[in-house]
């Protein structure tokens, strides 16, 4: 805690998990909720969350909280609940909280998995995927952050700032700092290719024709944990390069044999599989697609 503690003295940011310094109880709690049932109790989520972001010590805090398909609060109202929950008990303990209710029945961005992930991340930073739904989002919730944390006098001035940062390469300057300060290759920045990729790419090609209606962000979570981006079990060795990049997205139009989606494997005898997997997570319409604001409410 007190190598973070220096971190963030020098470099204004740290990635922090939870430790035996920092909310020690909420590892076992969430243990205990894991066999009684209780893992969905808001009142025990918000517990857990916000434990940790008030022993870190921030005065200022703003929530992501997810709604959809693709996150574990399904309805909009629940989201809603947990989302007050958190921000009153931020509220309570003195700390600026907000909490932002954001879309995620289909995929943020382009990429699922882990190292196309963070590559997709350093793009935005380094200023590709301008009007993205990802680079909005991203900017957003920093434009509140910096009003919250009052160094800006307002959310469009915030919005201004996050914006520079992106375009004067401050932002991912920044990132490079974050990472060599916490054992990484900060090289990542200014080339991507350091990260670790698979061995083989296979194309999604579509079957249908017409307007994508939406991509099934849960469905969409699974494969990709069937091909090894995630855990199905705490034993399970996760690969880093497997993972799902998209070429198209909610609202563009589709001709059949177009590419939907291509993804990453090591050699996998599952390619077949995962295509037809990938395919049945999209649904198309006949008529254009009316494309969802990427925030839904504010509360706090």
């Amino acid at each position: 805690l007190q190598e973070a503690r220096a971190q963030v003295d020098r470099l204004g940011c740290a990635m922090l998990g939870q430790t035996p310094e920092i909310a020690p109880a909420d590892k076992r709690l969430y243990a205990l909720r894991d066999v009684t049932a209780t893992v969905e109790s808001i009142p025990l989520i918000a517990a857990s969350i916000m434990s940790k972001k008030l022993a870190g010590g921030a005065n200022a805090v703003i929530l992501d909280v997810k709604v959809g398909r693709g996150s574990f609060m399904k309805s909009r109202e629940r989201a809603a609940e947990l989302a007050r929950t958190m921000v009153e008990i931020g509220t309570n303990a003195g700390v600026r909280t907000k909490a932002i209710l954001t879309d995620m029945d289909s995929p943020l961005g382009i990429a699922v998995g882990n190292a196309v992930e963070v590559r997709e991340a350093i793009e935005v930073l380094a200023g590709k995927w301008q009007g993205s739904r990802l680079r909005d989002l991203c900017v957003q919730l920093s434009a509140r952050a910096i009003h919250l944390s009052g160094k800006a006098t307002s959310l469009k001035d915030g919005l201004n700032v996050a914006n520079e940062m992106i375009d004067s390469g401050a932002a991912l300057a920044k990132l490079g700092e974050l990472i060599k300060a916490q054992g990484g290759e900060e090289g990542v920045c200014q080339n991507p290719n350091l990260l670790p990729v698979s061995r083989a790419t296979y194309e999604v090609k579509s079957t249908s024709s017409g307007f994508v209606k939406s991509i099934d962000a849960e469905k969409i979570g699974r494969i990709a944990v069937d091909m090894g981006a995630g855990r199905l079990r705490k034993s399970d060795t996760i690969d880093p390069t497997v993972g799902i990049v998209f070429y198209v997205g909610v609202g563009d139009k589709v001709s059949g044999r177009d590419i939907l989606a291509e993804f990453e494997h090591n050699n996998s005898p599952r390619c077949s599989e995962f295509e037809r997997a990938i395919i049945a997570a999209f649904e198309f319409s006949d008529t254009s697609v009316e494309v969802r604001p990427i925030i839904f409410e504010e509360i706090g």
